[in-house]
């Protein structure tokens, strides 16, 4: 609706919001797309197979890069952590000094969508994805994701 009621002054309109919307906005007729840059060659990928025709591999690609636009949705950008884990950057600090409102489960959280995403990452250069060294299960604190014992004790009923 946009192209038709703008005419031939607008040569077109790139889609956003680093990818989220791309399997609804390709069909429309979108030109291109601002990827987020923390997973911009996994977007590329996605960008490729819907311009190929290929859905169900759109689908998949798309189905992997959910779980970190969920986490996105909760911390807001987790992109400069990402960032340093594929080694862009030293160090995913704010411009305020602001320590990451990540906690141990978004820590392992971000390891396992990293996991899953790694074998779609065409760009290696910054050499292997720093993992959280956080094991779930492990404990709270840094050396692990809080458990059941760290939390407190939960009645039989809350486990049905």
């Amino acid at each position: 609706q946009t192209l038709a009621q703008a005419g031939p002054k607008l040569k077109g309109v790139f889609g956003g919001s680093g990818g989220r919307f791309l399997l609804l906005e390709h069909p429309r007729g979108v030109d291109g797309q601002m990827p987020g840059c923390h997973i911009t060659d996994v977007v590329v990928r996605l960008w490729n197979a819907l311009e190929a025709g290929e859905r169900e591999e759109a689908k998949d690609i798309f189905g992997k890069m959910g779980p970190i636009f969920a986490l996105e949705a909760v911390h807001g950008t987790t992109y400069v952590e990402v960032l340093r884990r594929r080694g862009v950057i030293d160090s995913a600090g704010t411009r305020s000094g602001g320590e990451s409102l990540m906690d141990d489960y978004d820590r392992v959280a971000l390891d396992e969508i990293l996991r899953d995403l790694e074998p779609l990452f065409t760009w290696h250069g910054g050499g292997p994805i720093r993992y959280s060294g956080v094991t779930p299960g492990a404990g709270s604190g840094s050396s692990g994701a809080p458990t059941q014992a760290s939390r407190g004790k939960v009645d039989a009923f809350d486990r049905q």
